[in-house]
């Protein structure tokens, strides 16, 4: 008996082929160059958000849907695909019936006849507008935090937020805080068109948000939790207004799309960033959403170190009018005294009690330590404020050095001051101010060599520059050390680690006063050799 013969069906491998390119996203075409046609997998067209629009097969219909600014050079990388045998591969942005922007991956091989004649091409096509829009985002969030770092300031901080999401994220963002009494202030407001700024601020002045507003910013304030809309329909404005006025208005903006997130500070929601689109006609995903969040963790941290150094800046303020004011009433008292010794210095020098007029002396010298210190102290606070004045006027330069040396040499039995070199010109500059650097110089070579007896004194020019060196034999400074010397408050400490008397503010002073004066102060020291501290300055008037 016969087997009876079995009927296999055919497989039709055509809806696997479709399911698998939906799943994955993949679009497919065919082009005949013969016939300038273009075939279309059904995925395809839904990239290209042709799935109701009519597509009529020609690929000057796929060259309408690229935007406009991409579409010659995505041409031109087809052709040259195609003459020299190349596999395509070409990433370029279209634009959707309904205006959308999307960024597409094209992939596609040439078949040619044996006479090279290019027949047809088939190939691939991938939207990677998620994968582009993160790689910007990331760029984005790159550039944020450089440029929150580059500023302490609160409201440049701000400022910076909004400017910086328009028109990367959006066409409109603003910045909203919490004031003092707990109302809700904008801030920051940022579109590309300055004239719809200033018409947003009116309109947000006639119509003010209340912090019982159940959407928008007030909420995400009261629950610290982002607001995201991808899509806003008009039954959204109808249900979001408070009046037809309203309604109107935010119609008349067209917006398309919007996202509101948090501001923290200490883990307290202290405002909210908006992000809005409208004329783009972008709608924001998840993505975007989450490049906000990170933008506002970015901006937290910014208002935060703005905040930090605010405080900071107006301690520092009160502490330098503290010492200026304390240094003030100081030199009034100091001063008598410093009369009065001297008065009874002499009395008792006529006398011929020289034991009382000794101790004179030495209380004298005292007060003239306390009153150096005074003037460092409102000299600091001076430069800190930017108060500092300089006289400036031409003057005797090798004179000056003179005096001083002279001046100083009178201090010491133990030092022998060698002064060398001459400029044998006047100088432009505040001599009094030049005349503080030196003494420093020296009254610091003196100190911090307690053991030699030389200090040496050089004076010369180069490049229409006078050029000091004050050279000791001492304790010297180790290379870590030399870059600090200069700052406020350091202390040199000696070879047993013991620090030297002193506010550590002489150097830091000089250094200021030498830069002001358009000048450059430095060290060359070998530890336990001794240093040498050395200044220049422009022999001629700066020219502004």
């Amino acid at each position: 008996m016969a087997k009876p013969k079995v009927q296999i069906a055919k497989k039709d491998n055509a809806p696997r082929l479709e399911l698998a390119q939906k799943a994955a996203h993949i679009g497919t075409f065919e082009w005949d160059f013969q016939t300038n046609k273009v075939i279309w997998s059904q995925e395809l067209k839904n990239i290209y958000g042709r799935q109701k629009d009519s597509f009529k097969g020609t690929y000057s219909d796929v060259a309408n849907a690229m935007f406009s600014p991409d579409r010659k050079a995505t041409n031109q990388t087809i052709q040259n695909a195609i003459k020299e045998q190349k596999e395509l591969k070409v990433e370029y942005r279209i634009v959707w019936p309904d205006k959308s922007m999307h960024w597409l991956q094209a992939r596609g091989k040439t078949f040619y006849n044996v006479k090279g004649k290019p027949l047809r091409m088939i190939g691939v096509v991938i939207d990677i507008t998620d994968r582009k829009r993160l790689e910007d985002n990331l760029q984005f969030l790159s550039d944020a935090s450089r440029i929150f770092s580059s500023s302490l300031d609160f409201q440049t901080t701000v400022n910076s937020v909004a400017k910086l999401a328009v028109p990367h994220i959006a066409d409109w963002c603003a910045v909203d805080m919490l004031d003092s009494k707990g109302e809700i202030e904008q801030v920051a407001l940022a579109h590309k068109d300055p004239k719809k700024i200033a018409w947003a601020r009116r309109l947000r002045k006639k119509m003010p948000v209340s912090r019982d507003d159940t959407s928008g910013v007030p909420k995400v304030l009261r629950t610290g939790k982002p607001e995201f809309f991808p899509y806003i329909s008009d039954e959204m404005l109808i249900a979001a207004v408070k009046n037809k006025e309203q309604l109107k208005i935010i119609r008349n903006l067209g917006i398309s799309s919007a996202i509101t997130v948090p501001l923290r500070m200490n883990k307290k929601v202290i405002g909210a960033i908006t992000f809005v689109a409208t004329e783009s006609g972008h709608h924001f995903t998840k993505t975007d959403l989450a490049t906000a969040q990170e933008l506002a963790n970015r901006a937290s941290l910014a208002l935060e170190n703005a905040r930090l150094y605010t405080e900071s800046q107006n301690a520092l303020k009160q502490r330098n009018e503290f010492i200026s004011i304390a240094s003030h009433e100081l030199k009034t008292p100091v001063t008598s005294i410093k009369a009065y010794a001297q008065v009874l210095q002499r009395r008792f020098s006529k006398m011929g009690d020289q034991l009382a007029a000794t101790q004179l002396e030495k209380m004298d010298g005292q007060l003239v330590k306390l009153t150096n210190l005074i003037n460092d102290l409102l000299d600091i606070t001076k430069i800190e404020s930017g108060k500092i004045m300089f006289n400036e006027e031409k003057f005797d330069f090798d004179g000056l050095i003179s005096e001083i040396v002279e001046d100083l040499q009178h201090t010491t039995d133990a030092h022998h001051i060698v002064q060398s070199g001459k400029v044998s010109k006047k100088v432009f500059g505040d001599k009094d101010r030049i005349g503080q650097v030196l003494t420093n110089l020296i009254s610091n070579a003196i100190k911090y060599s307690p053991h030699s007896k030389k200090i040496l004194v050089q004076v010369g020019t180069y490049n229409n520059h006078v050029k000091v060196c004050v050279k000791d034999y001492g304790v010297g400074i180790s290379k870590e050390k030399q870059e600090k010397v200069f700052e406020r408050f350091y202390r040199v400490s000696g070879p047993k680690e013991d620090t030297y008397p002193g506010l550590g503010l002489g150097l830091y002073i000089s250094s200021e006063i030498v830069k002001r004066q358009g000048g450059r102060i430095w060290v060359e020291s070998t530890e336990n050799k001794g240093s040498t501290f050395c200044f220049t300055l422009p022999i001629e008037q700066k020219k502004h």
